[in-house]
């Protein structure tokens, strides 16, 4: 069956396979296409024999969710070649048979690519009716495949990690003429199966997923002057790329490679590196506090790459320490690794303190059941013996925020400090003048979106693991020591230490100077928290401070600003205001705000809109539910979120059966079925026994000073 859409060649096959007359159109089509050639210089990225068709091409499936059997089948799946034909069929035979026809055009070496937005999905489906090679085959995790190569001819990649952007927001992004539809309009609770007459809305729905990838792709391709050879496989690439060309153009290999940590360094690196700071001040979980004011740093981990100093010597080993003889090397600018002991009524200095530093989850030698202990939420207030592996800043706030009897530094690294090296420093500025400049341009949303996801990649490659195994996956695989299904596995032909040995070689961005920007990050945060009232601060996350009460953050951005002027950490955006990395910005203030723990607050303005932040929940379905509900006054424990809380996703690996549905025979492969979650809050008995206690504290400090709070246990 043929048919036109938006005058695109539509190949619908409802009976066994294409046409004679199909096949000839289709083959006439790709057999123009010619090879890329490489251009020179470029070095292909599997082996220097592959060459690819000019040719984009993208495939994409529907599937439907049967909850009889707890399993979901493929009723469409659309292929597209560039932006002129569309394939459309209703099973896997017929999308193998369109493989098998489009192979026979391939000249020996030869290649197509074809992109699928959200791989790890569809690859799910696939495993049921391909044999897939581990070494043809790229997953960054367990099932999170962004490439794979079927039958040495075609190359599936994930467009999805190439681009950081849903379907929708690629499409639009890139303004083409087949935009991504509305799901909305798309009923997905619809029973669909492969002989199911499809309306045109629903067919159309299908063909501009493809057709759009493929015009959004070459608009994509074509801004990073990219072909198929130098297009890396995820958005880090571009920017691996750039950092790669610093390296290689203005810094000297072999200073880098000196500067690489080595393998009992880079285990103790590991065990000190910590992301950003999130947490809720324990006096204030489950209130509800008004006029609650938001202060974020401006790009805070760029800053501290262009404004403060990092490890850049080869480490030096020495041996057991004193605090006196730690304080004595940080004074002489250097910087620290300290595996520590510390022991002796830890405590808290000022019981009032609501953001305790001390994660359990990076302690040994101690669990939260220990006599003494005390909890926040994943963070010590109090204990009587612990373990940490810790940077020098991370000693500074310790330092500030606890007291203890005793601490025992037993193994020492210590490196000297220094900036960053100019030439990456001026990149990091680089992207941040480039997307400043673009923000809010008319026209220049592409260029603005891949400015700023290029600022924030530089930061993931400093912390990609340097000992990472290589993960494969074998259909049907059991583990032969514990005789379970195990299909993804590590690769353990080489250990942890020889792939160290190999990373450090390439003298790229050594794995400790991610571990400082976060932990200058969190510095830099404590300093921030406190400039405010003890009593006053109640929710931080990495580079944002919310707060009752005004704030005076000049003199902290005063400091920021000298050095970010110093060190070229600035831009003017197109209105002609000039932004200063590191500075304190007020992002307004809410009539309402609560708070339950880490990644759960909402927050409400004077006419009842709300705003959600929940882990597990979607934000703007969420604040719609929630306001729905009656308001921020019900995100209380106990309070169940069933029309935002998504979907849970079931893997089925090991089935392969035909079922009768209507007189019609279906076969069911691998897939993944998808179920309505919800999410309903809660806290441990421990942390609402804390928090009870702490509010009962809050209010005997506080009676008198009419502030507006409510909580299940105070009037407002």
């Amino acid at each position: 069956m043929r048919f036109m859409i938006n005058m695109l060649v539509v190949h619908q096959i409802y009976s066994h396979s294409l046409s004679n007359k199909d096949k000839t159109q289709i083959l006439d089509y790709v057999r123009k296409r010619p090879q890329v050639k490489k251009k020179q210089g470029r070095r292909g990225k599997d082996n220097d024999k592959t060459l690819y068709r000019d040719v984009i091409m993208s495939f994409d499936i529907e599937t439907t969710q049967y909850h009889p059997l707890k399993h979901a089948f493929m009723y469409l799946w659309q292929f597209a070649i560039d932006d002129q034909i569309v394939i459309l069929g209703h099973t896997w035979t017929q999308f193998l048979s369109l493989l098998k026809l489009l192979k026979s055009e391939l000249k020996p070496h030869e290649r197509y690519m074809i992109f699928v937005h959200n791989l790890a999905y569809e690859f799910q489906f696939l495993a049921g009716v391909m044999d897939i090679d581990s070494k043809d085959l790229f997953a960054v995790d367990v099932r999170k495949v962004i490439k794979f190569v079927f039958d040495s001819s075609f190359e599936f990649r994930c467009s999805y990690a190439l681009t950081n952007m849903s379907l929708a927001e690629f499409t639009y992004k890139m303004d083409v003429k087949h935009k991504k539809l509305s799901g909305d309009d798309f009923d997905y609770t619809k029973i669909r199966y492969p002989w199911t007459r499809l309306s045109k809305k629903e067919l159309q729905y299908g063909i501009n997923d493809v057709i759009g990838l493929n015009e959004a792709l070459r608009s994509f391709i074509a801004i990073e002057n990219d072909d198929y050879y130098s297009l890396p496989i995820t958005s880090t690439g571009f920017v691996r790329r750039d950092v790669k060309k610093v390296v290689r153009d203005k810094l000297c290999h072999s200073y880098m490679v000196g500067i690489q940590p080595d393998y009992e360094i880079s285990v103790a690196l590991h065990e000190a590196f910590r992301g950003g700071d999130t947490h809720t001040n324990r006096y204030w979980t489950d209130a509800i506090c008004y006029d609650v004011g938001s202060d974020d740093r401006s790009s805070s981990y760029p800053d501290e790459m262009c404004n403060r100093e990092f490890p850049s010597s080869k480490w030096r080993e020495v041996g057991v320490q004193t605090l006196d003889q730690v304080k004595q090397k940080i004074d002489h600018h250097y910087a620290l690794l300290m595996r520590v002991i510390i022991r002796g009524n830890i405590h808290l200095k000022d019981p009032l303190w609501g953001f305790p530093y001390i994660p359990i989850a990076k302690c040994r030698g101690c669990k939260a059941s220990d006599p003494g202990m005390v909890i926040d939420n994943g963070r010590i207030i109090n204990s009587e013996y612990l373990e940490i592996t810790i940077t020098d800043v991370d000693l500074a706030i310790i330092l500030q925020q606890y007291d203890f009897d005793q601490i025992l530094f037993y193994q020492v690294w210590m490196s000297r400090y220094k900036p960053l090296p100019k030439p990456i420093v001026r990149l990091v500025c680089k992207y941040y003048r480039n997307k400043t400049e673009l923000k809010d341009v008319e026209g220049q949303e592409n260029f603005y979106m891949k400015e700023k996801a290029k600022l924030n990649s530089i930061y993931g490659l400093m912390v990609q693991d340097n000992m990472k195994e290589m993960l494969l996956f074998q259909k049907d695989r059991v583990d032969p020591k514990s005789g379970e299904l195990a299909e993804w596995y590590l690769d353990d032909s080489k250990t942890r230490e020889e792939i160290l040995e190999k990373y450090s070689k390439k003298g790229f961005l050594p794995y400790q100077w991610g571990v400082w920007v976060t932990a200058w990050a969190r510095y830099d945060l404590q300093e921030g928290i406190r400039l405010v009232n003890p009593t006053d601060c109640i929710y931080v996350d990495t580079d944002s401070i919310k707060h009752l009460g005004e704030v005076d953050f000049t003199e902290y951005n005063r400091i920021r600003i000298e050095r970010s002027i110093k060190n070229g950490a600035y831009a003017t955006d197109p209105h002609g205001v000039t932004h200063y990395m590191g500075v304190f910005e007020n992002e307004g203030v809410s009539h309402k705000f609560i708070s339950q723990g880490a990644k759960k607050y909402a927050s409400e303005d004077k006419d009842g809109h709300v705003k959600l932040t929940c882990a597990g929940v979607g934000k703007k379905k969420g604040s719609k539910e929630l306001e729905r509900a009656g308001g921020i006054d019900l995100f209380r424990d106990g309070f169940t979120f069933r029309e935002s809380a998504g979907i849970e996703a079931v893997y089925n690996d090991q089935v392969n059966k035909r079922i009768k549905i209507d007189g019609h025979y279906i076969r069911i492969t691998r897939n993944v079925y998808f179920h309505d979650s919800v999410y309903t809050l809660g806290k441990t008995y421990e942390y609402y026994i804390l928090c009870t206690k702490c509010r009962e504290l809050l209010t005997t400090v506080l009676k008198g000073n009419n502030l507006l709070v409510d909580s299940p246990s105070n009037e407002k």
